[in-house]
């Protein structure tokens, strides 16, 4: 049919705090057990703290690096956030709006487009939302 075409996600600062911020809280009690560790639970708090980390890593990092929506030439909308993805038919999608709801979503960015389609609502973040709408 046509060409596929792929937008890169768009990411707000608050999102890089954010993940900074709970990596930083994570990682903290976990040096101060470091610099004392004769304390008592101190094996016990660092294990939990190594693995919060850890999964923590896990989730958000993904979402930085995988983070696109792709129209895949044959009427197939992709929504790629980390380790979720999801196809929708382009032609199931009814209305195409901006919006800066804050809710959960596959969006790094209150910067949004929500999309209806058929009965569900999805809200994406994508960095060159003028191109999006023209291909959609």
């Amino acid at each position: 049919m046509g060409e596929s075409m792929r937008f890169a996600g768009k990411v707000d600062g608050w999102y890089y705090v954010l993940a900074l911020g709970v990596n930083v809280m994570l990682a903290w009690p976990l040096a101060s057990l470091f610099a004392d560790p004769s304390k008592e639970g101190a094996l016990a708090v660092a294990v939990v703290c190594a693995l919060c980390l850890g999964l923590c890593a896990l989730l958000i990092v993904p979402t930085l690096l995988r983070n696109y929506v792709e129209f895949d030439g044959e009427g197939i909308l992709i929504v790629v956030f980390g380790f979720q993805k999801a196809t929708y038919p382009v032609s199931k999608i009814r209305q195409a709006r901006e919006t800066r709801n804050p809710l959960a979503s596959l969006a790094a960015s209150f910067d949004r487009i929500e999309l209806c389609i058929g009965y569900d609502e999805l809200m994406i973040a994508v960095r060159d939302k003028e191109r999006f709408y023209e291909e959609l």
